[in-house]
């Protein structure tokens, strides 16, 4: 099954086992445990997986989101499971071009021509503004405007703390939201 499902299990449980965490993601995709490879975070990491061990070992939080995948070289899903799945294609390779370079600068940043127009590459600095400064130079043409549109989406948020409840912040307080946008810190 390829999709997002929603899993409600307590984390807190002295029950919960890794295993039981598998059991469930096999129930919705079909996949065994044994054949499943789960990452969690961002960017995504992988999580060691040990049946026997207590959920809280993989120190998941309520609200994480997990990618499930099947182990290279594994069966994308049992035959004896009744579970259905949706066929997976595999991506093809596709014939790369030379993008020519441009008089970039020493940032060695890049341009490729195309029939609607130029696709420019931009090399920002990875850090946790990595997105604001993207957009900053995708619509303003100035990465130092990353810091004024944290200020505007802090603005937003305080605005309408209905709408940005802590649900929406990623089970974080309105506070704390606000001070990790302004400080550049993960939320």
């Amino acid at each position: 099954m390829i999709g997002v499902s929603t899993l409600q299990i307590d984390l807190n449980s002295d029950s919960a086992t890794v295993l039981s965490l598998q059991q469930s993601i096999h129930d919705l995709s079909g996949l065994l445990p044994s054949q499943q490879e789960l990452k969690s975070g961002y960017p995504p990491k992988a999580l060691t997986l040990i049946p026997e061990l207590p959920l809280s070992s993989l120190g998941l939080q309520r609200g994480d989101q997990i990618t499930v995948m099947a182990k290279p070289g594994s069966v994308a899903a049992s035959t004896e499971s009744a579970a259905p799945t949706v066929p997976v294609s595999t991506p093809q390779p596709i014939a790369s071009t030379q993008a020519p370079k441009g008089n970039a600068g020493p940032t060695d940043d890049g341009f490729v021509e195309t029939d609607a127009g130029t696709l420019v590459h931009r090399v920002v600095p990875d850090d946790n503004s990595c997105l604001f400064s993207s957009v900053a130079i995708v619509f303003g043409q100035d990465i130092t405007a990353a810091r004024k549109m944290r200020s505007i989406v802090v603005d937003v948020i305080k605005n309408d703390p209905e709408t940005y409840s802590d649900v929406i912040l990623g089970l974080i307080t309105m506070t704390q939201a606000i001070q990790g946008l302004l400080h550049g810190r993960d939320l």
